[in-house]
């Protein structure tokens, strides 16, 4: 069944292997946002649940974005088969994509964003913390949890995004302009 949907996203790659994988590249992006806009819809109801949430998002949900969004990427370095680039490494966990693209790079710097998150699945399972941010927005900063993950989480999106400008002229300008415009 996954082989099929691939197969309907990447359809005009497969014809076309000078094309970009911007169909799924769009839906994936157009996912996230939507999460995004669910988390702030929440946070209106339900305020004492946003640092979770907030963290949560900051944290698996990017290494799940960024996994996929990662792959995509890297399939447009001059590949005659992005299907089977993207095929192959669809079922890797988020980390593995990520770490996949890295060392494809020749960048060594996976173990950053995999020490990152190892920190966060550590004190995310803590049932203290867990439970001590169930704080409501006005309160945050005085958590000190809070503050580590939220760091933890700038330092995050900080080296994915180091990573992605170290990538330009190595990923299509296509790619690299559709994830921002």
């Amino acid at each position: 069944m996954t082989d099929q949907v691939l197969r309907k996203y990447l359809e005009y790659v497969i014809q076309d292997p000078k094309k970009e994988v911007l169909f799924l590249m769009n839906d994936l992006i157009r996912y996230f946002r939507s999460i995004c806009v669910n988390y702030q819809f929440q946070f209106w109801k339900e305020q004492e649940k946003w640092t979770l949430r907030n963290v949560k998002l900051r944290h698996s949900r990017i290494v799940l974005y960024a996994g996929l969004l990662f792959l995509i990427m890297n399939a447009s370095k001059e590949r005659k088969d992005k299907f089977s680039y993207i095929s192959e490494r669809i079922h890797y966990t988020p980390l593995e994509k990520i770490a996949s693209v890295y060392a494809d790079n020749g960048d060594y710097s996976f173990d950053k964003v995999l020490g990152i998150y190892e920190v966060f699945l550590r004190k995310i399972t803590d049932e203290e913390i867990r439970n001590s941010l169930q704080i409501d927005y006005e309160n945050r900063y005085s958590n000190p949890f809070y503050l580590e993950l939220k760091v933890s989480a700038d330092s995050l999106r900080t080296e994915l995004t180091r990573f992605i400008f170290s990538m330009r002229g190595i990923w299509t300008d296509q790619v690299l302009e559709y994830l921002i415009f």
